[in-house]
């Protein structure tokens, strides 16, 4: 595996699921889908949300993709090095 291409792909994911995340929080219609989330594990919401920041929202996308993009390269190190020793 291409520890790179691994990498700028888990990054990329976690990306757009925490774009998704800001923009439901966005608008206001984060609490209805974790609520229901919880609901389905049985568990109440006990959270409540912040006011929108786009400073956070902006750190919240910066730091996942960054821990996205190790995951993943540590993810393709292991399989490479797993890999050889068959």
């Amino acid at each position: 595996m291409k520890r790179n291409k691994v990498a700028l792909s888990v990054a990329s994911f976690v990306v757009l699921v925490h774009l998704i995340w800001v923009i439901l929080v966005g608008l206001n219609l984060a609490n209805p889908w974790i609520a229901w989330l919880l609901g389905l594990h049985f568990l109440n919401n006990p959270f409540r949300f912040q006011p929108f920041d786009y400073a956070t929202a902006i750190v919240l996308i910066i730091v996942t993709g960054i821990l996205g993009y190790a995951v993943g390269w540590v993810f393709a190190t292991v399989w490479n090095w797993v890999d050889k020793k068959k």
